[in-house]
């Protein structure tokens, strides 16, 4: 971890896509996707869900509630990394980052919303299927509009009040268009993976 003056982490830096992948990697695991706990260290965090269409749709109230975030936490930016699968022939399928955007959060939340290009983030995957990662490491969003699901992961510590959902109420208010069974399936195993532990 690069560290300032004073020892602490410097949020301000500039991270490189290679740089923002590799923390990535450090905070979860790749080859895991939703419903599976996706974090390495899941204690830290509480788990909110939202729609994806809160984010790109209702764009105006999500960089609000993420301003509001980011004035405890101290990140100035956030970095979005579309994620892309490559399949190899015989091989495991290999994860690929693309760095598609920076917020800067020193704007005002007005200018954020204006300078947030969904259709530049979503121009190879179609639908928004990404990484939201914060320097802090306080939060981190997990967007996968194919599961039809937002996830934010919350430090713990951070004593904050967000409007998305826990898991239990999410799984109540949406239903993810799949089919029965196996949106049954998904839904127990979401639940076991990012209910609350106190």
């Amino acid at each position: 971890m690069l560290e300032g003056m004073n020892g602490m982490i410097d949020f301000k830096q500039n991270l490189t896509g290679a740089e923002v992948e590799k923390r990535i990697k450090k905070l979860i695991d790749l080859e895991k996707n939703l419903p599976k706990q996706i974090f390495s260290n899941p204690s830290k965090y509480n788990f909110y869900f939202e729609e994806p269409e809160a984010i790109y749709m209702d764009t105006k109230e999500f960089i609000h509630m993420i301003k509001q975030i980011v004035e405890i936490t101290q990140d100035e930016k956030a970095y979005i990394s579309e994620i892309l699968k490559e399949d190899k022939f015989l091989q495991k399928s290999k994860t690929i980052f693309n760095l598609k955007e920076v917020i800067d959060f020193t704007q005002e939340e007005g200018s954020i919303v204006e300078n947030l290009d969904f259709e530049n983030i979503t121009e190879t995957t179609i639908f928004l299927y990404c990484y939201m990662y914060f320097p802090s490491e306080q939060l981190f969003l997990f967007v996968n509009e194919y599961s039809d699901t937002a996830l934010l992961a919350i430090d713990k510590k951070l004593d904050i009040d967000i409007p998305w959902y826990d898991v239990e109420t999410f799984l109540t208010v949406e239903n993810l268009g799949m089919k029965d069974r196996l949106y049954r399936k998904f839904r127990k195993r979401l639940v076991n993976n990012y209910k609350k532990h106190e």
